[in-house]
Order: structure tokens, then C-alpha cells, then sequence
């Protein structure tokens, strides 16, 4: 196996991860949006039957209000909408590179192109590290 392709390889292997974790982001990001979406209609009811429920209701529903904060806030920290554009731009990125390269076409139409192959994608990588 020679290098280029060794570097194919990791970069099938790169783009798998990114395209993974981007699936792990995208259903965390409509998981946590789902549950803040029936959590804030379970608590508009009491916004409007305020005066005729009683006071154990108010406080399930003060607790839902809670959860509904805590929630946003996970979500404000972990910040899965943008983790998910992240990952799917990095997995684009190789999947460009290497579709050029196996293409040779662009910057890969000449002889060098197996060292700017691992030229580039050694960039990526530490284009990627510096965004983490």
C-alpha cells in the first residue's frame, strides 16, 4: 500500500467519523428541540386556567417550566445545531479533496499529486484541531 492510498483510506475513515458524529448532532439537536417543543405546551395551559387549577398542578407545572430552562440551557452549551453544520462541512471538505484527487483534477492534475494529497489533508487536519 503506498501512501496516497494509505491516505485515502484514512480520509474514507475521516469522513465516516464527521459523517457520524454530524448524524449523532442532527437527531440530538431535534431530540432536545422536540422536548422543549411539548414541554412549552404542556405550561401554556396554566397561563390561561391560572385562577381554576389547584396548587399541586401549579407546581407540576412549575416544574415543567423548570425542566423547559434546563434544557435550553444544555442545548445553549452544547450548541448540537452548529457541532452539526461543523462535522458535515469537514466531511465535505474531504470528500471534495479526495474526489479531486482520485479525479485528478484542480490542483491534483500533475505529478506531484499524491504528496499534495497528504499536503492537504494534513492542512484540513489541523484546521479542524484548531476549530475544537
Amino acid at each position: 500500500m503506498n501512501e496516497a492510498d494509505a491516505i485515502l483510506a484514512e480520509i474514507n475513515n475521516s469522513i465516516d467519523f464527521y459523517e457520524q458524529r454530524a448524524a449523532y448532532y442532527r437527531r440530538l439537536y431535534i431530540g432536545l428541540r422536540v422536548i422543549e417543543f411539548l414541554l412549552a405546551f404542556s405550561i401554556l395551559p396554566i397561563l390561561y386556567f391560572e385562577t381554576a387549577i389547584g396548587h399541586s398542578i401549579k407546581l407540576l407545572f412549575l416544574a415543567l417550566g423548570i425542566t423547559l430552562v434546563l434544557l435550553l440551557f444544555i442545548s445553549l452549551m452544547l450548541q448540537p445545531e452548529a457541532r452539526y453544520c461543523h462535522c458535515r462541512l469537514q466531511a465535505k471538505n474531504l470528500l471534495t479533496e479526495k474526489h479531486l484527487y482520485l479525479n485528478r483534477a484542480g490542483i491534483y492534475n500533475n505529478n506531484n499529486a499524491p504528496a499534495l494529497l497528504v499536503q492537504r489533508f494534513d492542512e484540513l487536519r489541523a484546521e479542524q484541531v484548531k476549530q475544537l
